[in-house]
Order: C-alpha cells, then structure tokens, then sequence
C-alpha cells in the first residue's frame, strides 16, 4: 500500500476466524494453516511495523498512567509458516488415545509470530483500533481514546492513527481442539495454562522462556499457540512433536500441578477423571503454585483447575499417541522422468517410500539426487559421483552417506530422519 503524502507506510492483515492465521497479503482467498475460506476474517488496518524505538524518562506517574496500567492493551497474536522451496514448511502430527482423535498439532521452526496492539481495553469505541502518532517527529500523541479524532493544528503535519504491532521468527506450535473436544472458555483456558507450566516443569524451563496465546482470541479459544520467547529457542516443542510420549508426559506432569494424585510411574495407567483425588493441601480454584502466574493474570478469574472436562482432556492426553503426517517421498522435479529399474536411486526410493522421507527429491546435474536444500541436507548413494558430492559439499550440505552394504541403510534413515525432524 503506497503511503500518502506526509504519512507513514501502513499495511493491513487478513486473521483467519478458525485457526488465527495472518495473511498480510490480500490476494490469498483460503488460510494458508487451516485452508479455510478467508472471506469473513478479521480485518485489521493501518498496520505499523514497530523496529526501533526511542524512550524519554519521566519525572513522574500521574494518574494517567496509572489508569492506562490498569485498562491493559487489547493485543493481538497472529502467526505463518514459513516456507521452503515453493512450499509450507510445516510439521502435521496427530495426537490419539484408543478411542478418536484428541488434538490436531502443527509445528514450525522459524514460523513468523505477530503481535498487534489494537489499543486500550476499555476504549470508547470498539471498532476503532490503533494510536495517533506525529508521522514527522515518530511521537506518540497521548489521550487519543478519551478525547477523541485530534485537531490538526495549522502549518502542522495532522496525527495519523496506527496499529503497532512487532514481528519475530519463533519456533511455534499451533494446537486445535477437535471437533467440541472443549466447548467451554474456562476449560481451554485451564487445558492452556496447565501445559504451559507442565513443559516448563518437564523441561526445566524459566518462566517466560515458553509462551502461548489463545486463537484466534481470548473469547472464542478454537486453538493455541505456543512459541519459544527465549533467544534461539529452546528446542522444548520440536521434542514434543519428534519424540514419542514426550506429549504423554507433559499432560501427566499438568495433572500433577493442579493438585491430582497421580502415580509416579509413568507407565502407570491413570484412573477414569472422574476417580482422580486431591493431594493433601490442594487449593481450592487455582493458585501460584499450580496454574495461575504473572504472564497469565487475565485469565486469573477463569482458570479452574476443578473443571471436569479440563481434566477429562489432559487424563486423554496422558494416554495419547503422537504420529507425524509426512508426504510420501517422490521425485517431483518436473525436469526429470520418473525413476524406475533396480538402480540405486530406485532402491532409495523405494525404502524411502516405506520410511516417508519428508521432502521430495531434487535433480543435479541431470540426475536424481535426494537432496533438501531447505535443511541442508543430501544422500550420497554408492554410485553417486565425486563431482557431485564436492559440490553438495562446498554448499554446506550435510551429507548422509548410504554404502552399498544396504543392511546398514536403516541406521542411515534413521540419522536422515532425525536430523530432517530437527530442522522442518
């Protein structure tokens, strides 16, 4: 969007109303996460990226700046995943007990993280988002909300309302609730804040390394998505998703915060929801010791760790199974025919076929050679030539070497698919 005369440049987002995907491209029709239609989504102009800012001290706190502390802002978080070579780059898993599915998971590892500030809670008028700003000086104009549009002053450049909002790269999950897996805000809310400090339990994190927004809203809670804050991640949600039973284990660590007896043994079977009891000294709705922390005060009157289908949840997702959709791996490069005979190529790709190799091969130098350019990595089979694998090599490609000895191929798969995993 070209900027008018004496304006800062804006954009404009596109939310999905099922999963809270962003799209600020305005010529997508479907949610590139959810593949939902985009014709009703939530709309948000005047989209200003904030990079850089400059502060001044105060000399002191009015009553101003008390009030603005109290109301709180009305922020918005939206995400997208990242793309590599012309496609998503996301991970699909299902998460399954012995009756249906319990939650749908996506990941990502560098999936873009939005963060919008539509202005002041309890602003007079809903519908109007966003804060005045001097489009010359970059000053924040104060008082907008309460005393209404600015008059332009003459000979002065008029304020211009903008939604600040930041952009970052984070390691994201995005979980949905299934069908009316939960129907209630109070149970999202608590199934939401019970995993949070379960993974931060299980995996030893600092509070506020590991944090999660409600999708597409704190009113409707059809998902949540969690993302690593800490600089360069803390590597917690690709062993959710990589690792079996790891999902298992942060949902029984949960049903120990909120206060449930439950058995130490992790291979133990947990008893029906209903049948769970109280430790000695549990509290009675929620406390600091169990759900409720300063990252999560304004869910502080709906968090109820009692809540029978929140707990109902977390005993499924305690006994769940973890399963990665993968494509089948094909050789997809329009440039070269399909291979066939019993070549080495075609004995890779036919292990890798039963393997699900994540990614479709690549052609160098008229050959095919299963190559990932988006993680950096490469197979070398026993006939694949020097030129070759120098210049893989010198691309910085990790090289996973398959030796004419095919009784040691399932090792090598196993590397591959480790390493693919890490870095999807």
């Amino acid at each position: 969007m070209r900027p008018a005369e004496g304006q800062l440049p804006v954009q404009e987002v596109y939310i999905c109303r099922t999963c809270g995907a962003g799209h600020f491209e305005s010529h997508h029709n479907h949610c590139h996460a959810c593949g939902e239609s985009l014709a009703g989504s939530f709309i948000v102009r005047s989209l200003l990226r904030i990079e850089h800012v400059d502060t001044r001290p105060t000399q002191r706190i009015t009553a101003d700046d008390e009030d603005r502390q109290r109301q709180g802002f009305e922020l918005i978080t939206t995400f997208r995943w990242p793309e590599r070579d012309g496609a998503l780059s996301v991970r699909r898993v299902r998460v399954t007990d012995d009756a249906e599915e319990v939650l749908a998971i996506q990941y990502a590892s560098a999936a873009t993280v939005s963060r919008l500030n539509l202005g002041l809670r309890r602003r007079k008028e809903r519908h109007v988002h966003g804060f005045h700003i001097n489009p010359v000086t970059g000053w924040w104009s104060r008082g907008d909300d309460e005393d209404g549009e600015p008059e332009p002053t003459p000979g002065r450049v008029p304020a211009q309302r903008v939604v600040p909002f930041v952009q970052e790269q984070k390691n994201a999950l995005h979980v949905r609730f299934p069908g009316d897996t939960a129907t209630e805000t109070v149970t999202r809310a608590t199934v939401q804040h019970a995993l949070r400090r379960a993974m931060e339990v299980r995996f030893q994190l600092e509070e506020g390394e590991l944090l999660v927004e409600p999708l597409p809203d704190r009113e409707r809670r059809a998902g949540l998505l969690f993302y690593e804050a800490a600089e360069g991640g803390a590597g917690v949600l690709t062993r959710i998703v990589h690792e079996p039973g790891t999902l298992a284990s942060v949902a029984r660590e949960a049903l120990r915060l909120i206060h449930l007896d439950i058995p130490d043994d992790d291979s133990a079977p947990i008893p029906p929801a209903d049948q769970l009891a109280d430790v000695e000294g549990a509290c009675v709705k929620a406390c600091y010791r169990c759900l409720l922390s300063y990252y999560n005060q304004p869910d502080h009157d709906i968090i109820d760790r009692r809540d029978p289908a929140a707990r109902a949840l977390l005993v499924r997702l305690a006994q769940s199974h973890t399963a990665i959709d993968e494509p089948i791996a094909q050789v997809t490069n329009p440039e070269h025919p399909p291979v066939a005979g019993d070549g080495w190529i075609a004995r890779w790709i036919t292990e890798a076929n039963g393997l699900t190799v994540p990614l479709p091969l690549w052609v160098l130098h008229e050959r095919v050679v299963p190559r990932w350019p988006g993680s950096y990595a490469a197979v070398i089979l026993p006939d694949t030539p020097p030129a070759i694998r120098e210049e893989l090599d010198m691309h910085g490609s990790t090289l996973f070497v398959f030796p004419a000895d095919t009784g040691r191929w399932p090792d090598a798969f196993a590397r591959l698919a480790r390493y693919l995993g890490a870095n999807a």
